[in-house]
């Protein structure tokens, strides 16, 4: 994904243009998943009767200098928090690394360069410890010394990665930034003068995380178009990368809408497919502003589209597989009146569950909030419990990690008067469930016995029960409960595991401790009763079938 704003103001002068940023076979391994299918079956049925929830924040990530602005562009990876960020003052820019858990800041990268550096923090990507920035001056095509750092969270940087010496784009180069999969893309939006036409058309550079060695370039699969901004938000996910092509330009002058995201093989950069913009041909709707994947759905951004009203936006949900249209999103049901002709900013994230975590921001509209990506409801609104966020804002970026969702605010009052100096802060959202009692182990000496296990949790309206990481269905003759508190288990050798339990109370979810089944069975077996020979057959016993689950038993 990206995090920026682009405002075009046509002149027929390409530097009229300017960016802001904005069996037991002793597998015993444990996943935090988001997986609510039940819950959010219910939620979908009864989406015209039940309000959405409200989510406050749980953690705040924030940093002690007041002019150190953030918030416009974040991401999310293992137990970091990569939040860009420019110094006000004119100073440093840079990535600031926070603790996911306690939201302390872990340290500060700082790119560095044999040319001047402006405003690195501008976007930002993250996948394990290999974090990325831009560093593009202030957006606009007259900057000359663009790039792109990529960094190891926990050595310091890496290498930079400069324009091919033909790159026209300036301050547009990195645009829009990601890593995954062992490759950072780098979108530069108005790379190269078609020679045919002499048009300004972008692409997509494929650098190796590690070494920065170029594995590949991409570029737009159709007809060559002027000031088309191919490359301005990407995605890669599962071996495909998505590319926008968002900007208002000359196609659209002259009655036909270009707007589109075009989806590529990774590995080899062929085109799968195409997906054009739903709107008007003469509605410049930024379709692609931001865009987003998981394995089934590709989330397109038109913060400008006039889907129910002027200037509106909406978030078009597409099959991946297919290009088919699967939902539109129920941002919004009128004209936003506080936002000028392209002035509002969509940024949306997906996860696996098809969760999609929505910010708007840009006029009188500051909302983030989350939404089931195969109806288009919406499930939660996410809402600081203190504090006022200051208009008008710029991009709040947003992540989705997990069972917490993460939002930026550039602008930021703690002190709902206003007194108090403005900061940058992004805040964690997190269910509102809490577990007062965890699931409890059991050691089983007899089959065919019904056991079970329990878990208490405070405004809890959805469970799911895991065996080893993998779903409990109650359509198993072994389990009943697998989506209630209590699961009833059937006695035997094939339950053996690790147990865990999501418990929800809306999109979001928490799961509990682990709690782990040990069969004994009746009379000699392969495993010891007394698993840790000190004659007493007791819950001492699990701890050693712990030590010894993944290697088998003796």
């Amino acid at each position: 994904m990206s995090i920026r704003q682009i405002v075009f103001t046509h002149n027929g002068d390409p530097s009229s243009l300017r960016t802001n940023t904005p069996s037991k076979g002793c597998h015993m391994y444990l996943t935090s998943k988001l997986s609510i299918t039940p819950l959010l079956t219910v939620l979908t049925l009864a989406s015209t009767f039940v309000d959405a929830q409200v989510l406050n924040e749980t953690q705040g990530y924030e940093v002690p200098e007041p002019s150190h602005f953030f918030g416009t562009s974040i991401g999310v990876s293992d137990d970091l928090l990569a939040a860009g960020f420019r110094d006000l003052a004119g100073q440093d820019s840079g990535i600031h690394l926070f603790d996911l858990s306690t939201g302390l800041l872990l340290r500060t990268l700082i790119p560095t360069s044999a040319s001047q550096i402006s405003q690195a923090g501008r976007d930002v990507a993250i996948d394990g410890l290999t974090v990325v920035c831009s560093e593009r001056g202030n957006g606009d095509l007259s900057y000359t010394n663009p790039s792109v750092f990529v960094f190891d969270a926990l050595a310091g940087q890496r290498f930079e990665v400069v324009p091919d010496p033909d790159d026209n784009s300036g301050g547009v180069f990195g645009l829009s930034i990601d890593v995954k999969e062992g490759v950072v893309a780098i979108g530069s939006a108005l790379a190269t003068v078609d020679a045919g036409t002499g048009f300004q058309v972008g692409k997509v550079y494929l650098i190796d995380e590690n070494t920065g060695a170029r594995l590949g370039t991409i570029h737009p699969s159709d007809a060559p178009e002027n000031i088309g901004f191919f490359g301005s938000s990407i995605d890669i996910h599962n071996g495909i990368i998505a590319v926008s092509a968002n900007q208002f330009n000359a196609g659209i002058l002259l009655g036909g809408n270009t707007e589109r995201v075009e989806l590529f093989d990774l590995a080899t950069q062929q085109h799968i497919r195409t997906i054009y913009s739903p709107a008007d041909p003469i509605d410049p709707a930024g379709f692609g502003f931001d865009i987003a994947m998981n394995d089934q759905y590709l989330v397109v951004a038109a913060p400008w589209h006039d889907h129910t009203g002027v200037n509106s936006g909406a978030v078009h949900v597409y099959n991946i597989s297919t290009g088919d249209l699967v939902s539109t999103l129920e941002i919004g049901e009128s004209t936003n009146p506080g936002a000028g002709s392209n002035s509002l900013s969509i940024q949306v994230d997906i996860n696996d569950d098809g969760l999609v975590l929505v910010s708007q921001s840009g006029g009188s509209i500051q909302k983030a909030a989350i939404y089931e990506a195969s109806s288009g409801v919406e499930l939660a609104v996410l809402e600081p419990s203190y504090g006022l966020i200051r208009l008008p804002s710029d991009t709040n970026a947003v992540a989705l990690s997990d069972g917490s969702a993460f939002v930026g605010i550039p602008r930021f009052n703690a002190n709902l008067s206003g007194g108090s100096i403005d900061q940058s802060i992004v805040f964690k959202h997190d269910s509102n469930v809490s577990i007062a009692v965890q699931p409890q182990s059991l050691v089983v000496d007899d089959d065919g016995v019904e056991l079970f296990m329990q878990v208490v949790a405070t405004g809890a309206t959805g469970y799911q029960w895991y065996l080893d990481g993998v779903a409990i269905s109650d359509l198993d003759p072994n389990f009943t409960g697998a989506t209630e508190s209590t699961l009833l288990i059937v006695s035997g050798p094939e339950v053996e595991g690790v147990y865990t339990v999501e418990v929800s109370d809306g999109p979001l979810s928490i799961t509990s401790d682990s709690a782990y089944y040990v069969y004994r069975g009746q009379g000699t077996s392969d495993c010891p009763p007394d698993l840790n020979n000190d004659g007493v057959l007791n819950f001492f016993d699990v701890s050693v079938f712990i030590q010894t689950y993944t290697a088998g038993c003796p």
